[in-house]
């Protein structure tokens, strides 16, 4: 164990807690509350906080993602809990492909579904 412990309380910033956790090359930090222990922060936690993201702000990430491949009207995109749902409205299956990609390569998300839609007539 080192001394003196690192610790940091409940409403300490996550930008401080990982400028420790380098700083002083430990893995984890110990968070309290006066004199108690309320719990342990791990890089993995960092990690998970810096990754997570809004699936509205994924669904535009992934709409811009798709304006390289053709224009926005092409596309209807939405994210629940980080599962893509991409409909398609043009007919090019590599373009679709494509799509599948960029949107995979999303942070935040976990998995995606392209499918081929038929346009409204209305």
């Amino acid at each position: 164990m080192t001394t003196p412990v690192e610790s940091l309380t409940a409403g300490a910033d996550v930008a401080d807690a990982a400028r420790i956790m380098i700083d002083e090359r430990i893995r984890c930090l110990p968070i309290v509350d006066g004199y108690g222990l309320v719990g342990i922060l791990t890089r993995r936690d960092l990690l998970r906080a810096a990754l997570a993201h809004d699936d509205q702000d994924l669904a535009e990430e992934i709409s811009r993602q798709l304006a390289q491949v053709d224009t926005p009207e092409r596309w209807s995109v939405s994210v629940q809990a980080g599962v893509a749902d991409i409909e398609d409205f043009g007919t090019d299956t590599e373009d679709r492909a494509r799509a599948t990609a960029l949107a995979a390569a999303v942070p935040g998300v976990v998995q995606v579904y392209a499918r081929h839609q038929t346009p409204d007539p209305f």
